[in-house]
């Protein structure tokens, strides 16, 4: 029997549900949401939190938190969107360094 995973990545909020047989469950956080915000943090001490444990870090540590990234995702660096959307956050949207792409990546050890 083969299964699927199906995943909702929104800008806001994502899902991701498993598709056994005939059947789809949702998967939820420890908490039993479905719903979780497209975000993850980052400390500086190399440990992360994501989803709804992650915007607990929004107002302590901003620049540490992504969100939005959709917002960024298979865009050149040079796109005015990445310009205009890059203004609205607290991290700090960069080049990617590889010749072989061109696209905007996160870097969480500058200010903005």
């Amino acid at each position: 029997m083969s299964r699927i995973v199906g995943i909702d990545l929104g800008t806001t909020y994502s899902v991701v549900a498993l598709r056994n047989g005939l059947h789809t469950d949702v998967l939820r956080d420890a908490s039993g949401r479905a719903l979780v915000p497209s975000a993850v943090y980052f400390a500086p001490d190399g440990s992360m939190a994501v989803g709804h444990d992650a915007l607990l870090h929004q107002h302590r540590d901003p620049r540490h938190v992504i969100f939005n990234a959709k917002r960024f995702i298979g865009r050149s660096f040079e796109d005015a969107a990445v310009g205009a959307q890059s203004r609205l956050h607290p991290f700090h949207v960069v080049p990617n360094a590889s010749a072989s792409h061109s696209g905007a990546w996160f870097d969480l050890s500058k200010q903005h």
